[in-house]
């Protein structure tokens, strides 16, 4: 019956998907993007049997502790309804006599904050709301997750799409990155971070671009509270980069470049020493708590793919490690550390990362003067997604996971440095190859008949 009803929903979203203009930018043709979203709605179910049949302790996955717990919630409708409500709305959720409710679920509760918002209250609540119309069946929560995994990725196209030479390239990357796509698409937070994210980029380029709409400042407003309340590290990463493009702009698009290294040096600094006004904002404390936090939570589940990561004790740190932890987050595991089938497969993917940066560099060309800040906000976002990771997860199954948006902006940036000759080359040359080889054909019929 799940199945049956999933079915249904995806065929009405890919109706939408076919009669909306966003959804079919005249530089893609229309079959890669229905194409693509059918791709992700197979990823989100691939993740549920992942988490069904091969890690098969239900407690300890996110994917169904998210669903559990909204499913637990609404069962006490029947009991009392104003229960539900006030896990949906947080309202009054503190109260004594809610400790008991919030005993009987697997993570409401939990001591790694770090002084930020706790996504996963977010996460069940937004499979309580999809509840209401999927009728407790997982599958249908599977092809709407997928749904705003596959949003996310249409406006990372449309916030990028102007300042890249090759569209389609950009498009593939957003939609078939095997990281990006595998943990964008499942019921769980990356999804609708992701989404988040896109609209987010989507709407800031737009405004900056002197499109400043209501819809924008509204798009703008609404990804920014989303973001907040699930993945707060991703949108930090974007501070510093967003704040030098605003200067930039201060200063009529002058000094570009100065303005993104004097805004970075600023933000370091205000990171490093933010415990002078607010302890947990501290970034060092952050990385220092958050790495071992990690290591205890590895130890005690028995992580198999634990590995050694450099410690952050003082800033200078954050420079003189950057390289491990961007070789961390974005290259391993290595193939000789591939101990199951999903390591050797994501070995196997950052393989392909090594020649995709070995060919940027190769065909290396500076971009256009209107996509450099574009192309500097991508390298920023990737980089300081590598501190935050590199630097605190020592799990290589959680870095390939948590590393998706940061893998997405650096292969962007590829992208864009690359020189126009080498895909140009690639395609021109087939097709050069087949014209003479019909010429041939042709001419040595001719002969034949002859």
């Amino acid at each position: 019956m799940g199945f049956l009803l999933a079915t249904g929903y995806l065929i009405l979203l890919l109706i939408w998907i076919r009669k909306s203009e966003w959804f079919r930018p005249s530089e893609l043709p229309v079959h890669w993007i229905n194409a693509a979203f059918l791709i992700r709605v197979l990823a989100g179910f691939a993740l549920m049997a992942i988490y069904s049949y091969h890690y098969t302790v239900r407690e300890n996955a996110d994917t169904w502790k998210y669903f559990d717990d909204a499913m637990t919630i609404r069962s006490w409708w029947k009991d009392d309804p104003s229960l539900v409500w006030r896990f949906l709305s947080g309202v009054d959720l503190n109260a004594p006599d809610m400790t008991h409710w919030k005993d009987h679920l697997h993570g409401w509760n939990t001591k790694y904050t770090y002084g930020l918002p706790y996504d996963y209250h977010t996460i069940v609540r937004i499979n309580l709301l999809l509840s209401l119309f999927s009728f407790g069946h997982y599958e249908v929560h599977a092809v709407f997750f997928a749904m705003m995994g596959f949003v996310g990725s249409m406006a990372v196209f449309h916030a990028f799409k102007d300042y890249v030479f090759r569209k389609k390239w950009l498009f593939l990357i957003v939609s078939l990155c095997p990281s990006l796509i595998f943990w964008t698409s499942g019921a769980i937070k990356e999804s609708p971070s992701w989404m988040a994210l896109g609209v987010f980029l989507l709407s800031f380029f737009r405004i900056i671009e002197n499109r400043a709409t209501r819809g924008n400042w509204i798009m703008l407003a609404g990804s920014v509270a989303l973001l907040i309340v699930l993945k707060p590290y991703v949108g930090i990463c974007m501070v510093p980069s967003l704040l030098s493009i605003i200067l930039w702009r201060i200063l009529n698009r002058k000094w570009l470049v100065v303005s993104f290294l004097s805004v970075h040096l600023i933000s370091l600094g205000v990171a490093v020493t933010a415990s002078w006004f607010y302890p947990a904002g501290d970034l060092i404390y952050v990385l220092q708590k958050r790495r071992a936090d990690f290591y205890n939570v590895a130890e005690q589940e028995k992580a198999g793919s634990t590995i050694h990561i450099p410690a952050v004790e003082k800033a200078s740190d954050l420079i003189l490690f950057l390289p491990e932890a961007f070789s961390i987050t974005y290259l391993r595991p290595y193939i000789w550390e591939a101990n199951n089938a999903m390591m050797r497969i994501t070995s196997l993917e950052n393989g392909f990362y090594l020649i995709a940066v070995f060919l940027a560099f190769l065909f290396f060309r500076i971009p256009a003067r209107s996509s450099q800040p574009a192309l500097l906000l991508a390298l920023s976002f990737a980089l300081i997604n590598a501190v935050i990771i590199g630097f605190s997860v020592p799990i290589l199954g959680a870095i390939v996971r948590y590393r998706f948006a940061g893998l997405a902006f650096l292969l962007i940036a590829l992208l864009m440095i690359a020189g126009k000759r080498w895909p140009d080359t690639i395609f021109s040359s087939s097709k050069k190859a087949s014209a003479i080889g019909k010429a041939e054909s042709h001419a040595k019929k001719t002969r034949e008949e002859r």
